[in-house]
């Protein structure tokens, strides 16, 4: 398997401005964890709780709940500004602790002030910091956002978020060239989506942002991946010639399992197209994945060791392995894995056997 940027080139989105825009992200994020973990959790530790005890069971009262306090403590214990004693597993709060979390206000203005979306974006991880005690009781992140703002507020923000927020334009550019580009080949698209709701959402939108030509070769369907197999429309081999998703296949809770469905329903010379932020050390992965943190659905994967070692993203040679055991022959990865700590969201283009290699697909039958 070779691994290589030759499909699509993104040498314009992985610049030195956007190395900066993550550093003010992470910057706004690392401040929020450490005013959670002074405000919520420095009293049991203070206290005299060592690590495994100030934490709790794994699963009381939710594995989520356990695992977010737990990304929390190890973002800061890598970040230096707190340590673990290994003679008696407590905790020592080191100055940077404080000086971290009182960061949050002038990061918060820096990040609000880059761009249009800044402002939305720091208000909603506000909120979630707010919201520390309702996940430390068990509450799904999204959940509990919804519950106190509203529904409608939830989706707006998701959607800045998932769409607009500036650290995600690398997942956004990297659908662009080409895939949209063959459209006009378009044979049959499926649109597919786990929530119902957000399926319907998501059919006005491209209702309205599509040529009714294009709109009449569109199919909309619930679909869970993990069920993928069994879906007798879809799972049909060589079926499609590209498969194409955002943000989700790390949530995915048997990930052989549909790697390998996506190998088979894809034609030869077919793309699985799938974006994400890769797993590094806490303190350059926590502040990316804090939302996900919070969602119950971020740690319901079955791990698989040699290949699949952690829930939520994955590192670059897990991605490796796993699509190397799933049968796809080559990959490209964007941006290069020595690249992550500076870039670290992007995505994979995966490719099966028996096309042209670089060459676009017809793209007759898309899902």
């Amino acid at each position: 398997m070779s691994v290589g940027e030759r499909w699509v080139d993104l040498s314009d989105v992985y610049t030195v401005e956007h190395a900066s825009h993550v550093d003010a992200y992470r910057g706004f994020i690392g401040a929020i964890a450490a005013r959670i973990f002074l405000e919520h959790l420095a009293p049991i530790f203070a206290s005299g709780a060592n690590l495994e005890d100030g934490l709790g069971a794994v699963d009381e009262p939710t594995v989520s709940a356990y695992r977010f306090k737990r990304k929390i403590v190890a973002y800061l214990i890598d970040t230096g500004d707190v340590s673990l004693r290994d003679a008696d597993r407590r905790l020592v709060f080191n100055a940077g602790l404080a000086a971290r979390a009182a960061e949050l206000e002038p990061r918060a203005s820096e990040l609000s002030q880059r761009d249009q979306h800044g402002a939305a974006l720091v208000g909603l991880y506000r909120d979630l910091g707010e919201l520390a005690p309702e996940i430390f009781a068990g509450r799904d992140g999204m959940d509990a956002f919804a519950q106190w703002f509203g529904f409608g507020r939830s989706m707006k923000i998701w959607e800045e978020l998932m769409m607009h927020a500036p650290v995600k334009t690398p997942c956004t550019e990297l659908q662009r060239p080409r895939f949209v580009e063959a459209l006009v080949n378009l044979g049959v698209y499926h649109f597919t989506e786990i929530s119902k709701l957000l399926l319907e959402i998501g059919r006005e939108r491209i209702r309205a942002a599509t040529p009714s030509e294009h709109f009449a070769r569109m199919s909309f369907a619930p679909l869970d991946l993990d069920e993928l197999d069994r879906n007798e429309e879809l799972s049909r081999p060589d079926a499609l010639d590209a498969v194409v998703l955002e943000h989700v296949l790390y949530d995915l809770s048997d990930l052989h399992r549909a790697l390998s469905t996506f190998r088979r329903i894809l034609r030869p010379g077919g793309i699985l197209m799938f974006t994400m932020s890769y797993r590094m050390r806490p303190a350059l992965a926590f502040p990316i994945e804090f939302l996900q943190s919070t969602l119950h659905s971020y740690y319901r994967a079955t791990l698989q060791p040699g290949r699949r070692e952690h829930h939520g993203y994955l590192t670059a040679a897990e991605w490796k392995a796993s699509l190397d055991v799933a049968g796809f022959d080559r990959f490209e990865m964007y941006p290069a894995a020595a690249d992550h700590p500076r870039w670290p969201l992007g995505g994979i283009l995966a490719f099966k056997s028996g096309g042209g290699v670089g060459e676009t697909p017809n793209l007759s039958n898309p899902v």
